[in-house]
């Protein structure tokens, strides 16, 4: 008897000391350190997104464009894409109606499938649906706002010939608006503050999530937008 009590009483002493719940002070330090390693991985995350997406812009891009070319080699023309209440030759710029863009790009997918959906803007969260999609500007109004800009609006011997700057291919980026401005103000697209600004181009240099619009041109393509931009704003 006693030596089982005895050996009962060893066992008990080396036993490990039973663990129990976390303590209060545990608990914050592994909420504290989950907490960094979001604060470190989610701006990593959220980047990667944006360069994901800029990605797929592009390449919906060049499918749209090769679509537009397609339509154009079977028709002769390129589809008609402008602004119906403020064309040339009247002088008061402005990009055309976003709530059009659907309605004027279906021509590219019926009665022809020359693409077999409009690609949708990944960044436009400003007009709803059908007209969420990449614009298109076709080669009489890209080369109406590229005349009616510096230096180009008073330098008539300067001006490009209607049609000549081809078509352009507009994302509003992913500071999600048309130009370099934030349009809090709701003004219309082609109000003088949107017009101002609306040829900044996206570049990632100045961070992922800068302002300025993603294109691709039928005269200067897809470049990172030097070439365009040189056009816009010097005349050259």
């Amino acid at each position: 008897m006693r030596n089982s009590t005895a050996l009962a009483l060893a066992q008990r002493a080396t036993a490990p000391p039973t663990r129990g719940a976390f303590t209060l002070i545990e608990l914050l330090i592994v909420v504290t350190i989950i907490a960094i390693l979001a604060a470190i991985a989610l701006p990593n995350f959220l980047e990667a997104q944006t360069r994901s997406k800029v990605a797929r812009v592009k390449a919906d891009m060049h499918a749209l464009a090769t679509a537009i070319e397609s339509y154009r080699v079977d028709g002769n023309h390129y589809p008609y894409r402008q602004n119906e209440t403020a064309n040339p030759p009247t002088s008061e710029p402005a990009t055309p109606q976003a709530t059009k863009r659907a309605q004027r790009l279906s021509q590219l997918t019926t009665p022809i499938g020359y693409i077999s959906s409009l690609p949708v803007d990944l960044f436009e969260s400003h007009v709803p649906a059908p007209n969420n999609i990449i614009d298109y500007y076709d080669p009489e109004q890209t080369s109406w706002l590229l005349n009616a800009t510096h230096p180009r609006s008073y330098q008539p011997g300067r001006r490009v010939p209607e049609g000549g700057a081809g078509w352009l291919l507009v994302s509003v980026g992913p500071d999600t608006y048309l130009g370099a401005i934030d349009n809090s103000c709701a003004c219309p697209l082609g109000d003088i503050r949107t017009r101002g600004t609306v040829y900044f181009v996206y570049d990632p240099t100045n961070g992922t999530v800068s302002k300025g619009n993603i294109y691709d041109s039928s005269s200067y393509g897809m470049d990172g937008g030097a070439s365009l931009t040189r056009q816009f704003y010097s005349g050259n």
